[in-house]
């Protein structure tokens, strides 16, 4: 009897199994490399210059000011 009712609950469970469609779901889909980016020399070299000038303004800014305060 214990054997039967086993063997009935496996059909249903086969059944069951064969009549769902699994749930799958991606979970890291791969993606193509992305493009390298270059560097434009006339950009950072326009860049640096500009950096060059505001750091040089304020260092003599700064250094006008504390010989000033010295005085």
């Amino acid at each position: 009897m214990a054997l039967g009712e086993s063997t009935k609950n496996q059909e249903i469970a086969d059944f069951a199994l064969r009549n769902t469609m699994p749930y799958v779901q991606t979970i890291d889909r791969p993606v193509e490399p992305l493009t390298a980016v270059k560097k434009s020399l006339l950009k950072n070299l326009f860049l640096g210059m500009i950096l060059g000038i505001t750091l040089a303004g304020l260092i003599i800014l700064l250094r006008k000011l504390y010989l000033d305060a010295g005085r």
